[in-house]
């Protein structure tokens, strides 16, 4: 694609819930994805996608400077610290390397990407220009589950556990248990913030498992111009779950 968009599949949005990145690791990573998804087959799909997975991609660092996802100065440390973080993630790259006397970076995605993205038939649109909003650590999995489900006639999506729909692969699982207290300081703030970009109102309910006084996971409805939720249905959840409202410029309990 070439209009500033590309595609994320919907099992490469529910692997990115496990990335713990920065902001520059986040913004480099979705240039990557943009970059590769703009050749013909970077994302191989069906059952074929194998053949071209190990193919390498090169870019000058000033190509992700002109999309936006890096700072125009030519300095190299912003690439540093984003390319050091982006190796921490578990078989997310086969090869990974800066070369700054050429300014330019090298990748091949690992295996387990591109199986995850051989499965095209959901994914995000996502435009490279939303990069800009990635500020914060849950910045990368809301916005490629908010543009997941956006399209939606009552779209909602689950934080901090897998969804059940999707494959899993737990290399960076999240915890049984939820602090709810830390949690809500990173999600909420994070979600209104959202809120004033998309003009989406948010719902969040903190639930717990059954016959557990511990909450688990984060279910997030959200109301769009195009959703059909129902004033009441948006804000039922199951019994003993915390809910908070989320719009632009207010959380409310």
């Amino acid at each position: 694609m070439s209009n500033g968009k590309f595609r994320l599949s919907a099992c490469a949005v529910e692997r990115t819930k496990h990335f713990r990145l920065g902001s520059r690791a986040q913004k480099l990573f979705l240039a990557m994805i943009y970059e590769q998804d703009q050749e013909h087959e970077g994302w191989a799909t069906g059952d074929a996608w194998m053949e071209t997975a190990c193919r390498g991609y090169l870019r000058p660092l000033a190509r992700f400077r002109a999309l936006g996802c890096a700072p125009k100065a030519d300095n190299a440390r912003f690439f540093w610290r984003a390319v050091e973080e982006l190796r921490q993630v578990p078989d997310l790259f086969e090869y990974l390397a800066l070369d700054t006397a050429n300014s330019t970076l090298t990748w091949v995605f690992g295996l387990q990407l591109h199986d995850l993205m051989a499965d095209m038939q959901v994914y995000a649109l996502i435009s490279i220009a939303d990069a800009a909003q990635l500020t914060r650590t849950l910045d990368l999995p809301l916005l490629t589950q908010i543009t997941l489900n956006e399209k939606k006639k009552l779209p909602e999506f689950i934080m901090f556990q897998d969804d059940p729909a999707y494959e899993a692969y737990g290399e960076q699982v999240y915890p049984a248990v939820l602090d709810l207290r830390k949690t809500r300081r990173a999600l909420e703030p994070a979600l209104e913030k959202w809120a004033r970009y998309t003009g989406y109102n948010f719902m969040v309910g903190y639930e717990q498992p059954p016959r557990r006084a511990a909450y688990h996971q984060a279910r997030i409805r959200f109301q769009t111009p195009t959703s059909t939720w129902k004033a009441n249905a948006v804000q039922r959840f199951v019994p003993n779950t915390k809910v908070v409202r989320i719009t632009a410029g207010s959380i409310t309990t």
